[in-house]
This record gives C-alpha cells, structure tokens and sequence, in this order.
C-alpha cells in the first residue's frame, strides 16, 4: 500500500491552476486528508493490575545463599521462604 494519496480530477485541476507555493498547500490541505490510523479491535474487559509488591524480606537459607522476596503480603512472603528453606533443606530460623 502506497503511502501517497491517489490524485483526482479535481485535486489536479486545482494544482494546475495553482500561482505559488500557497496555492499548492491549500490545494493539499483540501484534498489530501491526513490518514486515519485503523481503530484498535475491541479489547475484552482488561483485568485490575497485580497488587504492587509492598513487602519485602531478605533470607539467607544456607550460608552466602541471598534471596530478596518481595510479595503483597506477610503471608505471601511466608510461602514464598519456605518453598526456598525447603529446597535448601533447612528449617526456618
């Protein structure tokens, strides 16, 4: 698809009986419309963002081992530590 807009008989008409550089412009801003980019498909019903990570906790499961959990609550980081201790084998400290 050519970027450029297909003459017609009265666009180049005008153009033909321009005078000056003016005369072309407001021949262009009469007939050449700039293009309408296409509208967007109808999206369905968009889900509320994920709740922001407002805790944080850092853990040490087994000697320099560093872990840094971040989750949307206590509870989460308590799930998410023991998942890590009970990979590494320990218990929680």
């Amino acid at each position: 698809m050519s970027e450029f807009p297909k003459s017609n008989a009265a666009f180049d008409k005008k153009i033909n009986e321009s005078r000056d550089v003016l005369d072309v412009l407001e021949a262009c801003r009469t007939f050449v419309a700039p293009a309408q980019p296409e509208p967007a498909p109808a999206s369905p019903a968009a889900s509320a963002p994920p709740a922001p990570a407002n805790y944080i906790r850092v853990i040490y499961p087994s000697g320099n081992a560093r872990f840094e959990l971040y989750g949307v609550s206590e509870d989460d980081l308590d799930t998410q530590e023991q998942r890590i201790r009970e990979m590494y084998g320990s218990s929680q400290q």
